[in-house]
C-alpha cells in the first residue's frame, strides 16, 4: 500500500509531514523532479492552513534545489549559504547533505 493511501486513512499530522519531506528528498536524490514538484503541492496543500517553520524551510529548500538542478537558475550562492546556516541552526540535520551536494556541483561550475 502507498505512502500517500496510509496517509488518507487518518494519519496524524506530523507522519504526512515527514513522509513529505523524506518523498521530495527521495525525488530529489533521484533526479526524479516532476514527481518532486507533486509532492511539494501536497505538503504546500496539507500546511496551507497550518504552516510550520519547519515544513517552510523544507518546501522553499526543496523549490530552490530543483530550480537550480532543472537548470532554471544559476546558482544563488548566498541563499544556498542562507539556507544552509539555516539548517545548522536549527540541527536540521537530514537538510544538510542535499544542501551541500548542491554546493559542491556550484563550487564545480
Amino acid at each position: 500500500m502507498s505512502g500517500i493511501s496510509q496517509l488518507g486513512k487518518g494519519s496524524i499530522g506530523h507522519n504526512h509531514y515527514r513522509f513529505y519531506v523524506a518523498t521530495i528528498e527521495a525525488c530529489i536524490k533521484h533526479k526524479q523532479y516532476k514527481h518532486a514538484l507533486q509532492y511539494i503541492d501536497r505538503i504546500k496543500a496539507f500546511t496551507c492552513e497550518k504552516e510550520t517553520a519547519w515544513s517552510d524551510f523544507y518546501i522553499q529548500r526543496a523549490e530552490f534545489i530543483l530550480q537550480y538542478s532543472d537548470g532554471t537558475i544559476d546558482i544563488d550562492k548566498p541563499e544556498l549559504s542562507r539556507q544552509m546556516d539555516t539548517a545548522n541552526k536549527a540541527k536540521l540535520l537530514t537538510a544538510q547533505p542535499t544542501l551541500e551536494d548542491t554546493l559542491c556541483d556550484a563550487l564545480a561550475l
